[in-house]
């Protein structure tokens, strides 16, 4: 569980009124919000011939529009328009009207009312009545997803109107301390485009005997991820919802909420409309696992970290964050923040990089801005014995510590026994040639369903919104949250905790699947990789290495070829169970070291400045 910050909350009694907000869009061609009221028609003091309602992300309202039928003007399509999406690409929105159960595609007009271009229904057989409360256009496929309050579902379309998908909220576990509920009379639904996930708002859970108001975070195939506590606002009927720019800082972004607020049946005269935004990103751990940070480090995501704090960060792209948590991504203080990439290899023996001998648990920084070369992590000072023990790979933090995953069984310094399907972290007191420090529990991988010698970790990540990425050394199978999830090693794997540590929980979802890209050989396993991300926090590309040769797809029908010395760029279109996208060969001015080395990249972690990243 998350709670969310509240950054504002707005009152819509504009002029003129909307007293029961139940639909919400963000225009990112125009920066502007719609809002859409489906029964402000049936509150004749406050009804001025206007139900769709645009305003700045501040909450002040720009235009009004119309759906429905006014006096000497041409004919309405609804009077019950309760949801509203919008399409980027082609400049439509699309209009849910629960009375009609349709969904209208639509052109906006100058004169505040809009052209159909077509509609269809959303009447699902053997339903006694539909209630289209609300519509998401997906940018991933451009499909719609449309939710049903009164049946409790979630509807995939084509935008002509075929079924694609279909599942049932009310069943979904949220996972509470009261017991098994599901998240019922769902009103809104929102797409995370950097996901792919869909965001849910309706009634409240009753925890200890009181309402607590959530969003909750699902996949597409309706498989609970996280919840957010949005009680902070004192939602009545939370209803439509949007992901947009934060009003204050557009480098992040927030949840837009609108409430209905009291029934205008129980209450003819009610105008206590409201429109809620919160902060979605930076809000800390998800559930107390990772902290903020929104930098580099080996995940490049929203960083590392082991506390459950709110710490933001505001770094990003290539870069690492400032802040978050108890460490998030970033880069040590002993080294120049602005060029470092650190680089780990599994190869037996003393390897000369750059003229720095280092051998399989150590960790080598390479400088660009000075073109230098040092040790930042000496495995051997700290317990590890090289001709045991390697790092697979590792994540740096802003604070200099660092998490990292081994490939054998052991027991550290202090009497800690870790697996090699768990993730350890390092606090150091001293690092480079005479490296000192603690190490603790991180991330217990057989808490979670890593159990098996092919399940080991060799990859180690965080994703834009703070979840934990890894990659397994061979084929998995873990639990989602709507049955188990199988793969290969050349996937990789997000985990949203809900704690960390000895008692490791949380939920699995699947962030790449490398097979739909070409990494299939053996060779093509996938045992490092950085996520690059921009302030919206849109993952922007996958830097990976292989565990050898690989064969892959580049842009242009181009096949590009390589060895495990080498690091590659993928630029995703889709993500998850659909990936698709294209490869290219990174080159920075030192790769040339690694492969003349004869070693493999089995971890690496890049700072911002990298010439090639």
């Amino acid at each position: 569980m998350v709670k969310l910050q509240l950054v504002q909350t707005i009152k819509t009694r504009f002029s003129p009124d909307s007293p029961d907000p139940s639909g919400i869009v963000y225009n990112p061609n125009t920066k502007k919000l719609l809002i859409c009221d489906g029964e402000v028609d049936e509150i004749k003091s406050l009804f001025q011939g206007k139900n769709i309602f645009e305003t700045n992300l501040k909450g002040q309202l720009q235009n009004t529009l119309t759906t429905t039928t006014l006096p000497n003007q041409s004919k309405g399509f609804s009077k019950e328009a309760t949801g509203i999406a919008y399409d980027p690409n082609n400049n439509v929105f699309y209009i849910s009207d629960d009375d009609q159960a349709k969904i209208f595609k639509v052109k906006s007009r100058s004169d505040g009312q809009f052209d159909v271009i077509s509609s269809f229904s959303v009447k699902a057989p053997n339903i006694s009545k539909s209630d289209a409360e609300d519509v998401a256009f997906s940018t991933r496929n451009g499909h719609l997803w449309v939710v049903d309050g009164l049946n409790a579902e979630v509807y995939e379309y084509t935008t002509d109107g075929q079924l694609v998908s279909q599942f049932d909220t009310a069943s979904i576990d949220t996972s509470t301390a009261s017991g098994t509920q599901g998240i019922l009379d769902p009103e809104g639904i929102a797409e995370d485009k950097t996901t792919g996930n869909l965001f849910l708002v309706g009634r409240p859970l009753i925890e200890n005997g009181q309402k607590v108001y959530y969003v909750f975070e699902v996949t597409n195939k309706g498989q609970f991820v996280a919840k957010y506590d949005i009680s902070d606002a004192g939602p009545l009927k939370p209803a439509g919802l949007t992901i947009a720019p934060n009003s204050q800082d557009p480098s992040k972004r927030s949840l837009y909420i609108v409430d209905r607020g009291l029934d205008n049946d129980d209450h003819p005269d009610e105008n206590d409309g409201r429109m809620y935004e919160f902060l979605l990103d930076n809000n800390g751990s998800t559930g107390g696992g990772t902290g903020g940070g929104t930098g580099g480090g080996t995940g490049g995501g929203t960083g590392g970290g082991t506390g459950g704090g709110t710490g933001g960060g505001t770094g990003g792209g290539t870069g690492g964050g400032t802040g978050g948590g108890t460490g998030g991504g970033g880069n040590p203080a002993p080294f120049d923040p602005q060029a470092t990439i650190f680089v780990g290899s599994k190869v037996s023996g003393d390897t000369n990089i750059g003229g720095v001998n280092a051998d399989r648990v150590d960790i080598l920084a390479y400088n660009q801005s000075k073109q230098t070369w040092s040790k930042y992590f000496d495995g051997s000072d700290v317990g590890l014995d090289p001709s045991k023990y390697y790092l697979r790979d590792f994540h740096i933090n802003n604070d200099g510590s660092i998490l990292f995953a081994l490939n054998n069984p052991a027991t550290l310094p202090g009497g800690l026994k870790v697996d090699d399907s768990d993730v350890v972290k390092f606090t150091p007191t001293s690092k480079g040639e005479n490296t000192t420090g603690k190490f603790e529990l991180y991330f217990d991988g057989s808490d979670v369903g890593l159990d098996s010698s092919n399940e080991d970790i060799d990859g180690i990540a965080f994703a834009p919104d703070g979840g934990l990425v890894i990659s397994t050394t061979g084929s998995y199978t873990v639990p989602g949250s709507n049955g188990d999830l199988t793969g290969g090693d050349e996937d990789l794997l997000l985990f949203k905790p809900s704690s960390t540590g000895e008692n490791t929980a949380g939920t699995w979802t699947l962030l790449f699947d490398g097979s739909d890209v070409g990494l299939s050989s053996s060779s093509e396993d996938v045992d490092a990789f950085w996520i690059d991300y921009g302030n919206n926090g849109v993952i922007k590309h996958i830097y990976l290495s292989t565990e050898g040769d690989f064969s892959v797809p580049g842009a242009n029908g181009v096949v590009i070829n390589g060895k495990g010395s080498d690091i590659l760029r993928f630029t995703p279109t889709s993500l998850g169970d659909d990936t698709q996208g294209t490869f290219e060969l990174v080159s920075w001015d030192k790769s040339n070291v690694i492969a003349n080395a004869g070693i493999t990249v089995e971890g690496f972690s890049v700072a911002s400045g990298i010439t090639g990243f």
